[in-house]
């Protein structure tokens, strides 16, 4: 009797961790699915303009720039050249795409949809180069982050002054660039800027989860937000750009940037918010700097094959079937067991 008390024992442990085993695998890899190429590169920066008075507008958007559409009305993505110099010129690629939001933070299928529901505007800006940090190889060497950090900010300034970002003035602008050269990692579902009207600070998402300011989830490790086919990526790289916008050598001392302050490791973190009514914006004629007229060339819109984007549902679904493996293994060695 004892020895059968023993072997029980046993096979339970044995079974809460397959049960644990399952779970890790399971999860990483439906989040494996949703990953995307370099979701949270250096190069890469990623703002959500959730503030109370910014608006956008689509429409104007596709006029001008003759977008990819990945997901008709909700994501559109096109080339666009920052040149730094007469021989030197930096291709991105430009992702603008709708975020659902519940209250203040992205919604979380099953989580927090029971929170008042907008769609907000997002902007993603990527290299499209082939480099290394520090290269010693053939492969070239990326731009420092300084220079990216200013061919975004000319990106929405630009944006701005076309009306497809409304609501934002200077001091906005310049809000979102302390909050970007204050972290090192600025793009990915846990590391985009959100702004947070408690400290009236653009700051990562993580961050805001992290300190009990959002309802929200984090990633374990580096994930997007949405999973670009590949095919869209090839042609973004093929095509001509639609923006080049030169360099503003005068811009880079506008920005004074806050002290980095590290990251606390992800965890989940839940609090209601409250917003406040939206607030009339400052005109945006503030913007001393001269804008450069867009080079624009026409190209065919093309329909993509719509985005995956992260679904609570698929990895609760995944994760219950873990568990329902698990707990199989564990019965079966019951029976054996007693038999």
């Amino acid at each position: 009797m004892l020895m059968n008390n023993i072997g029980d024992k046993v096979i339970e442990i044995i079974a809460k961790t397959l049960v644990g085993i399952a779970i890790v695998i399971v999860v990483t890899l439906t989040i494996s699915l949703n990953a995307c190429f370099n979701p949270a590169d250096v190069n890469a920066i990623e703002v959500i303009f959730n503030k109370n008075g910014i608006d956008y507008n689509l429409t104007m958007l596709i006029e001008k720039y003759k977008p990819i559409v990945v997901d008709e009305g909700r994501i559109y993505v096109f080339k666009y050249i920052y040149r730094t110099s007469i021989d030197r010129d930096l291709e991105f690629g430009v992702t603008v795409y709708l975020e659902k939001l519940c209250r203040n933070a992205p919604c979380i299928e099953g989580y927090n949809e029971e929170e008042p529901v907008r769609d907000v505007i997002a902007i993603r800006l990527e290299s499209l180069e082939q480099c290394l940090l520090n290269s010693t190889t053939n492969v070239g060497e990326c731009p420092v982050k300084s220079i990216i950090n200013l061919a975004f900010l000319e990106l929405i300034k630009r944006l701005t002054d076309e009306g497809i970002l409304m609501g934002l003035d200077i001091k906005d602008i310049y809000a979102i660039m302390d909050g970007i050269t204050s972290n090192y990692f600025t793009a990915g579902w846990n590391n985009r800027l959100l702004y947070n009207e408690e400290l009236d600070k653009w700051l990562p998402y993580a961050e805001l989860v992290n300190r009990g300011l959002v309802k929200g989830v984090l990633l374990k490790g580096y994930s997007c937000s949405y999973k670009l086919p590949r095919e869209v990526i090839d042609e973004i790289k093929a095509l001509e750009p639609t923006l080049i916008i030169e360099k503003q050598t005068e811009t880079i001392t506008e920005i004074t940037p806050s002290v980095i302050t590290p990251q606390p490791p992800p965890s989940i973190t839940s609090i209601s918010i409250t917003t406040s009514s939206p607030q009339p914006p400052p005109s945006i004629t503030s913007i001393s700097i001269t804008q450069v007229t867009p080079s624009v060339t026409k190209q065919t819109e093309t329909q993509i094959t719509q985005v995956q984007q992260l679904d609570g549902v698929a990895v609760g679904i995944a994760i219950s079937i873990g568990i329902i493996v698990a707990l199989a293994i564990y019965i079966s060695w019951g029976y054996l067991s007693k038999t």
